[in-house]
């Protein structure tokens, strides 16, 4: 009897953390070299930034809530470099969903998928970094992408 108790209650908690798997969504990707970035929603609160490398996955908590994407123009995921500072690739991370008040605000049509704060990704040669500055006070869509000064302020942080 204590062995079937104790097979129900192991039961009960390994499906309980199967669903607590079940509810992270990647909502972005990005392969930069050898190295697949995903933006993963835990939940409504909680972003990841999973970093894949030779097989090896390393998950780095974002500070902006989910859903979050990497910003992009003209279909292509903005990326830039500063090599003075070692930034090898610079993306720019959107999340904290932008209410349709503050899409009006900047004149945006609501289904534009808007940020209301952002947050830098930079490749230093081995490492990959997620910056600890938050962007706020401004819009930032994912399709419309941002001037190259905030790759920049990322870089140099």
């Amino acid at each position: 009897m204590k062995f079937l108790k104790g097979f129900t209650f192991l039961l009960v908690i390994l499906q309980s953390c199967s669903l607590d798997r079940d509810t992270s969504e990647i909502t972005d990707s990005y392969t930069v070299g050898e190295t697949k970035l995903d933006l993963v929603k835990e939940n409504d609160s909680t972003a990841f930034l999973n970093i894949t490398r030779e097989g090896i996955v390393t998950q780095n908590k974002l500070k902006i809530k989910p859903p979050c994407y990497f910003l992009r123009k003209g279909g292509k995921v903005q990326d830039y470099s500063f090599l003075g500072v070692e930034a090898q690739h610079v993306l720019i991370v959107a999340g904290t969903m932008a209410t349709k008040d503050r899409k009006k605000k900047f004149s945006l049509k609501n289904e534009e998928v808007c940020g209301s704060e952002a947050q830098g990704i930079v490749f230093e040669y081995e490492k990959v970094k997620v910056t600890e500055k938050v962007f706020s006070g401004n819009v930032y869509c994912k399709d419309l992408g941002v001037d190259n000064l905030y790759f920049w302020n990322a870089s140099h942080n």
